[in-house]
């Protein structure tokens, strides 16, 4: 048929392109401690999913929600820690702006050896 036609066509000429695998990739900022929030959280939920119906189950949301905060603000903490050490790393602040400023597409920015 046409679409078997089609199909073998396109097998022929269109090269297959190997797709990469984003759910491994962890960020530059995780760590250990993270992992370990991650795993509390998990239980948390399927504590939550397992509850009975009425008090425990109320409870076990009330856990989860505590979990989901205490991920949050550690992500958060991560971040920021981990943009500090990033900002702490360059000899002088204008080099830290000249990489804003071409970050947001400005107007031309002088290499770090002209500053």
């Amino acid at each position: 048929s046409f679409n078997d036609a089609m199909t073998q066509a396109m097998e022929c000429c269109v090269p297959l392109v190997p797709v990469k695998d984003f759910s491994s990739m962890t960020p530059y900022w995780w760590g250990k401690s993270h992992e370990v929030l991650l795993q509390e959280k998990a239980i948390a939920e399927e504590r939550c999913l397992e509850a009975a119906p009425g008090r425990e189950r109320r409870r076990a949301r009330k856990m989860l929600h505590k979990w989901n905060r205490k991920v949050r603000k550690h992500e958060q903490h991560l971040r920021t820690k981990s943009w500090r050490n990033f900002c702490d790393g360059f000899r002088d602040q204008r080099q830290l702006y000249a990489l804003f400023k071409r970050s947001q597409g400005g107007s031309s920015v002088p290499p770090f050896e002209d500053l």
